[in-house]
């Protein structure tokens, strides 16, 4: 894409704009499991959905990741000016995008992993208290 600049016409890569709506379903899918509360054991089967989405997306997620480090490798060209500038500017640009939708995927898995092992660990506990109260009663009525 190119950008008016008065009369010098910028070239840049817009990587923000390709990367934007996978990064928003990143962020959607964060808000999901970040409001999962995990003392009730049953959100385990919410957090299996959310999972499951998340490898749906990864296919795409690694196909953008692959498409903006391509436009990252080409070089920025434009009518009769050195892009010295321009390109090391447009590839900072690019790579801090990268960078934030790589953050994104990271910390979604990040807190996915969390929450699931902790809601994992209070089912074993619940399971546990259980199976103390059955052997007490057992014991006290045989």
């Amino acid at each position: 894409m190119v950008k008016n600049m008065g009369t010098i016409l910028i070239p840049t890569l817009n990587i923000e704009k390709t990367i934007e709506p996978v990064y928003n379903s990143i962020r959607k899918l964060y808000r999901k499991v970040d409001s999962i509360n995990f003392l009730n054991p049953l959100n385990v089967v919410k957090l299996q959905r959310i999972n499951t989405q998340k490898k749906k997306l990864q296919l795409i997620y690694e196909k953008k990741i692959e498409d903006c480090y391509s436009l990252l490798i080409e070089p920025v060209s434009g009518p009769g000016i050195s892009m010295g500038f321009f390109q090391s500017w447009s590839t900072a640009k690019g790579s801090s995008a990268i960078m934030k939708l790589q953050n994104a995927w990271f910390e979604l898995g990040a807190v996915l992993d969390r929450k699931y092992s902790y809601m994992l660990a209070i089912l074993a506990l619940y399971i546990a208290i259980i199976s103390v109260l059955l052997t007490l009663g057992i014991g006290i009525f045989g």
